[in-house]
């Protein structure tokens, strides 16, 4: 026991100071009650270098240089660091459960966090239970608590917020951006999901793309569907290759397949305004709150602003204020093409049979018709005309007309065939008409 003793600029060693250190005067400065209460320093240095302390020191000591340092934080309760099978990794939170074997290059620190590891590689962990049951899954990123909680062997996942990925088990390759994104998911891969509880329901499926509060939020098995905006294809669940940009577009399709829509509430409702449009497919819809014409409709193109679509295989461009449709290319309908420049002052749209379309001149049409009184047997006549190329002749004899092929024309002349009219040879006098046009 040294009490009340003077020892400036003395040595001290082989004391014992599990007491109270009452008072120590030395050039240096040192006065309080002990390393076990508080103490006021001035300026103190202690070699620790070959010695182990522990103290419970508060107030001024803190902050304080102390010569030596803590070999090993493995050592500590708390804290896993290296060893055998753990090169170049530490937990810091708990002792890790799982039975290592070549486990590395892991950070993690959070209570709970990455419990199970076995043979891990190169993941990042953060927060309370995050990827606490991970065996081998690597190359994950996991932030917030709960974290890929479930994942046990899936790779290459990002996770970022509060039970993001939280049930995932070997899914690999997906980024979750957002509390509860991609909550439920246990196999699907490669998906993206940012955004609060952005596809928090999907399980299985792949290849999605969601980006905003509750984007995909119902999906479950729906592949390669591309959701931009605040409830995107919110309703979703097992539709794929759907594409919807903007807040609310197609939030209530369920099951429909291959649409691309854009704008603000696009496909939300069918032509009534108020039924929900739960299954559409195959169809483009552009412009913020455009309106299919009913449920279950396919192939329906609809574009312009509140535009309401006319059915399956219809495209309705704009709405009812529209009063002009342009374009300054030509038009094909089918096998027609019309054409884009307008002709002359009465022209007319003639085809050349083979799907073109073109105006032309109109041209004159006279109507002929030639008479004559037969003689006995006659069977040539000569025509006023040439008829025109589409013009028929029309044989009239008596009135009553008579068979195309009781006669034939070549230029003016006409030839009258008796055999080919039930052998009746003309009579004198007999009435002959002939109409045609040139």
């Amino acid at each position: 026991k040294i009490e009340n003793a003077d020892l400036s600029k003395s040595t001290i060693s082989g004391v014992s100071l599990g007491d109270n250190l009452k008072s120590l005067s030395t050039s240096y400065g040192l006065s309080g009650t002990g390393f076990n209460g508080s103490a006021d320093i001035t300026d103190w240095k202690v070699d620790t270098s070959a010695i182990s302390t522990k103290a419970n020191v508060t107030g001024l000591l803190a902050g304080y240089a102390t010569t030596g340092s803590v070999g090993n934080l493995d050592k500590l309760t708390d804290v896993k660091s290296g060893g055998e099978n753990f090169s170049n990794s530490i937990i810091v939170g708990h002792k890790q459960t799982g039975t290592l074997s070549n486990a590395s290059q892991n950070t993690v620190l959070g209570l709970e966090a990455f419990k199970s590891v076995t043979s891990a590689t190169n993941n990042s962990v953060l927060g309370f239970n995050a990827m606490r049951s991970n065996l081998s899954g690597s190359n994950n990123v996991a932030l917030g608590s709960h974290a890929l909680l479930s994942n046990t062997t899936g790779s290459d996942n990002i996770s970022v917020g509060y039970n993001a990925m939280l049930n995932n088990v070997s899914a690999i390759g997906n980024v979750a951006i957002g509390s509860n994104s991609l909550n439920s998911g246990t196999t699907g891969n490669y998906n993206v999901a940012v955004g609060h509880q952005s596809m928090v329901n999907n399980t299985t499926g792949d290849v999605n793309t969601a980006l905003g509060y509750t984007s995909l939020y119902g999906n479950t098995t729906g592949r390669y569907n591309v959701a931009l905006g605040v409830q995107a294809l919110e309703s979703n669940t097992t539709g794929n290759n759907n594409t919807a940009i903007g807040v609310g577009t197609l939030d209530r399709n369920t099951g429909g397949n291959e649409n691309a829509i854009l704008g603000a509430f696009a496909g939300r409702y069918i032509a009534d305004g108020s039924t929900y449009n739960t299954s559409t497919s195959n169809s483009v819809l552009i412009g913020a709150n455009i309106r299919v014409n009913g449920v279950g409709q396919s192939n329906q193109i609809v574009i312009g602003h509140n535009a309401i679509g006319n059915g399956s295989n219809t495209i309705q461009l704009g709405n009812t204020n529209i009063t002009n449709v342009k374009t300054s290319g030509t038009i094909t309908a089918g096998a027609v093409t019309y054409p884009n420049v307008d002709g002359n002052n009465g022209d007319l749209l003639a085809t050349n049979g083979s799907g073109v379309v073109s105006f032309i001149a109109p041209t004159l049409v006279r109507e002929v018709a030639d008479e004559f009184s037969a003689t006995a047997n006659q069977t040539s006549f000569t025509l006023t005309q040439t008829k025109a190329a589409n013009s028929k002749v029309k044989m009239f004899i008596n009135g009553v007309r008579i068979s195309n092929t009781a006669y034939s024309v070549v230029g003016t002349t006409l030839t009258y065939i008796p055999a080919n009219n039930g052998n009746t040879n003309l009579s004198l006098n007999d009435r002959i008409q002939f109409d045609y046009y040139y």
